[in-house]
């Protein structure tokens, strides 16, 4: 049996508001992208979390030739 620590419930919690937000964004046209990128000099952890919010692309039509 795993025991489940405030960590884990943090990190469920902090994963579920992403994803709902994630859904959100895609709802009202847009795409969320939240992504860590290194920063220099490289070292382990030296990295900083970005935040993005673009249109989505329009999706093409489905036609019966399409399909």
């Amino acid at each position: 049996m795993r025991i489940v620590t405030i960590e884990d419930e943090v990190t469920i919690y902090v994963r579920t508001q992403a994803a709902e937000l994630a859904e959100f964004a895609k709802s009202v046209g847009l795409v969320l992208t939240i992504e860590r990128r290194p920063l220099h000099p490289l070292a382990m952890g030296h990295a900083e979390t970005v935040v993005d919010v673009r249109p989505a692309r329009p999706v093409a039509a489905k036609t019966d030739a399409g399909q």
